[in-house]
């Protein structure tokens, strides 16, 4: 099942923040709505309300909720709206696989994947750097970032110790071996999601569109081919949450284009967007 929590329109996201602070009331509401009518507002994708609106806090909250936009529900995982209207296709010769190699610190991990990325180390070892392997030995091929939080070493600050150059471009040397067969493990689920992030809102999982510098060229690259952001992580999104989940998650993301009144943006858009970001933050 999916909801939709939030506005009509982008631009109703951007007139204030402070109903951020409602989010979570929202969300405890729309899972368990005890007390409220049943009327499946949400579902239905329409913006009625329950007989007794006046008094009904569900509604209430949703109403908040409308007028300026947040995000959408399928199953217990939010989406960001931002994830409707996007065009965006990897373009590893243009950006050289710069998410492999900048950031705070290596890919992020999730528990289970622990076990994982130790496990596929044999098999990728006659892949790596020397660097990379000497900090393998001096500190393992992940690390605790902070408390219940886990990532891959690094080479320097941010350089993946599994990452493997190919003349310029960084490539995944576990995503190698599994193409060949070598691994099952394909690689870190967060690296297979990039742009997409994820966090936990309680006990909700929120994926948001993380838009940066370096995947200019993903963004001008799907605007060219026509190609939109949730359409090109089918693989990554249906491995982690399932077919069936991806199908539901595409049915309300068309809805919602159809709703918002979204459409992928032309490559001219996307190039002009980037460069008035580059102007700004070199200011």
């Amino acid at each position: 099942m999916y909801w939709l929590i939030g506005g009509n329109t982008l631009a109703e996201r951007k007139k204030s923040d402070h109903l951020r602070g409602d989010l979570h009331a929202i969300i405890r509401l729309v899972s368990n709505r005890k007390g409220h009518n049943e009327l499946p507002v949400i579902a239905e994708l329409n913006l009625k309300t329950c007989d007794s609106h006046r008094y009904c806090q569900y509604c209430f909250l949703h109403q908040r909720a409308i007028e300026y936009g947040i995000m959408f529900v399928v199953d217990d995982v939010l989406i960001s709206d931002d994830v409707v209207g996007a065009a965006f296709s990897c373009n590893l010769t243009a950006c050289r696989g710069a998410c492999c190699v900048q950031g705070a610190s290596g890919a992020p991990l999730e528990e289970s994947e622990l076990k994982e990325v130790e496990s596929v180390l044999e098999s990728v070892r006659h892949r790596l750097r020397p660097e990379a392997l000497k900090v393998i030995e001096e500190e393992g091929v992940w690390e605790e970032v902070a408390p219940g939080h886990y990532a891959t070493t690094c080479v320097g600050d941010a350089e993946c110790v599994f990452v493997r150059y190919d003349g310029p471009v960084a490539k995944c040397a576990i995503q190698e071996a599994y193409f060949e067969g070598k691994v099952t493990f394909e690689k870190p689920i967060s690296c297979h999601l990039y742009p997409i992030r994820t966090r936990m809102l309680g006990e909700f999982e929120a994926l948001n569109y993380e838009q940066i510098d370096i995947c200019a060229p993903g963004r001008s690259h799907g605007a060219k081919m026509g190609i939109g952001l949730a359409e090109m992580l089918e693989r990554p999104l249906s491995r982690k949450y399932g077919e069936d989940w991806y199908a539901q998650f595409m049915l309300m993301v068309r809805e919602r284009r159809d709703i918002i009144g979204s459409e992928l943006p032309s490559q001219e858009a996307v190039n002009l967007d980037s460069q008035s970001s580059s102007g700004s933050e070199e200011g």
